[in-house]
């Protein structure tokens, strides 16, 4: 690797936490005072938001608790039935982690989730730079303060997720030996989210649109890269089958009563029919859905068409809920949407408004969501 190479390297990462570190903080700042406020409005208490999960109350609201009851004593524990539907990166290593914080895992959990958004900051400073040029800040920001993203500050698996996404998108996109980066972050992928295979779209397009490429060690490296999530999500799926007898338990536990109702399920009852407690009114769930549309054509516009068609298989997953749950979290986690707001929102004001109107959605989705009023 010639010099000038391995000294842009470094440059480029403290460009990209020069950007990502405040946007962060904010962030973080954000969250704490989404729960203060919601602590506030309901009498100096947090109500239970959750599915069965015990202890599913403010910081550890809905899937939070999920999350540390799975860490603290293994998906036979104290759960309910369907709690194989979350998959298993985060509560191992909340369990792991957990060793060093004196055998808690849920300190574990909250210090993985916060360390993993400030990564997941960092690669989408460093993912737009590459992709969009000079017009990092603004995504970056979008990101950490999407609507739904105080699920970043909490034991949830997007930010772990997150951080593991855009490492495999940066790898994907590189050229020479570091697309081999590619292969474990797809792994540990497909481990973290029911939603982590589906980014194996993204080294397949690239496969074909190089199919005349003379390289074949490129290929090589991008076809391990297609298998590297699939491969991650099957390695839970076969011990779900030899635990439960059920390789596909982890998708069809999805499927069961008020939970989203399976992967691909219609997306018009959800939008339409399911009631408001299940989500948000029908008015803003289109208003909702029709913006992420608009910005799924800014998408395809501004970024490579790898990318832009992950973003659109995402946005299909997220809109395909038959109860209409966690809209919000769902489109935040598609983060090229963001990107390509970003994009067209570069310049000093109109980035700023932006930021300011995601901002106040975080704190209003933050507060219906930890007071029990909308699902994360």
């Amino acid at each position: 690797m010639p010099l000038v190479v391995r000294r842009a390297m470094p440059a480029e990462i403290r460009r990209a936490l020069v950007v990502a570190i405040p946007a962060w903080l904010v962030s973080r700042a954000l969250a704490a005072a989404t729960l203060w406020i919601c602590w506030l409005r309901n009498g100096h208490s947090f109500p239970v938001s959750g599915h069965g999960a015990p202890g599913a109350t403010g910081l550890w609201a809905w899937d939070a608790a999920w999350y540390r009851s799975i860490a603290e004593h293994g998906y036979g524990g104290q759960l309910h039935a369907h709690g194989e539907r979350f998959f298993p990166l985060l509560p191992l290593l909340g369990r792991w982690v957990g060793a060093v914080f004196g055998g808690h895992p849920g300190a574990a959990l909250l210090v993985i989730a916060n360390v993993s958004a400030l990564g997941f900051g960092v690669g989408v400073a460093l993912l737009a730079q590459r992709e969009l040029g000079d017009r990092a800040a603004a995504a970056t920001w979008l990101t950490l303060l999407a609507p739904g993203g105080a699920v970043l500050a909490v034991a949830y698996a997007e930010a772990l997720a997150g951080m593991l996404a855009v490492a495999y998108l940066l790898a994907v996109r590189a050229r020479g030996a570091a697309t081999w980066w590619a292969v474990p972050a797809g792994v540990l992928g497909g481990l973290a989210r029911p939603t982590g295979f589906l980014i194996a779209v993204v080294p397949l397009v690239e496969l074909w649109l190089s199919r005349h490429d003379r390289d074949r060690r490129r290929q090589s490296t991008l076809l391990a890269a297609v298998a590297a999530p699939a491969v991650g999500a099957a390695v839970y799926c076969l011990w779900t089958a030899a635990v439960d007898g059920d390789l596909l338990l982890p998708f069809t536990a999805q499927s069961s009563p008020g939970l989203r109702g399976g992967m691909l399920a219609n997306p018009l009852h959800g939008l339409f029919v399911a009631p408001n407690r299940a989500g948000m009114p029908v008015p803003l769930r289109v208003a909702v859905v029709v913006l992420a549309l608009a910005l799924l054509v800014l998408v395809w516009r501004r970024l490579p068409p790898s990318i832009a068609l992950w973003s659109t298989v995402l946005l299909l997953a997220a809109v395909t809920s038959a109860q209409g749950t966690s809209l919000p979290r769902y489109l935040s986690t598609d983060f090229p949407l963001l990107l390509a707001l970003g994009a067209v929102a570069s310049r000093r004001g109109p980035a700023v408004v932006a930021c300011m109107v995601s901002a106040a959605a975080f704190v209003a989705v933050g507060v219906s969501g930890f007071g029990s009023g909308m699902v994360f």
